[in-house]
């Protein structure tokens, strides 16, 4: 037979994946800016590496630090608090900061391939 999750519930096991997803957003964001401050003391400087490194820092730690910890505190509160404005609200951002994380890593990883390809 077939399990249908509503909306509430489904919102819970989307937190517990982002919830879990957020460790792995530290440990990136801990080795990205390793990995770009050795780098750049290396002298390998360039713009867009910079722009997308502190893009993916800044926009990772939000969603990881403070997104995702507001959203599933407010699911604990129960059903009532997820259909409230503050909630929708939190919610669109966190997606919008997540979209941004992924391009700017995208964009990261290209430009890093394409310095090695340069080289």
């Amino acid at each position: 037979s077939e399990v249908v999750l509503g909306s509430y519930n489904s919102g819970i096991v989307m937190g517990e994946i982002f919830r879990r997803f957020s460790y792995w957003i530290y440990l990136m964001a801990f080795f990205i800016a390793l990995y770009e401050l050795v780098m750049y003391k290396k002298g390998q400087r360039d713009a867009i590496i910079f722009g997308s490194s502190i893009t993916v820092l800044f926009s990772g730690l939000m969603f990881s630090a403070v997104y995702a910890p507001n959203i599933i505190s407010m699911q604990r509160l129960g059903i009532e608090a997820t259909q409230s404005d503050t909630f929708k609200n939190i919610h669109m951002t966190s997606e919008l900061d997540f979209k941004i994380l992924a391009v700017a890593l995208l964009i990261l990883f290209i430009r890093r391939l394409m310095l090695l390809k340069v080289q």
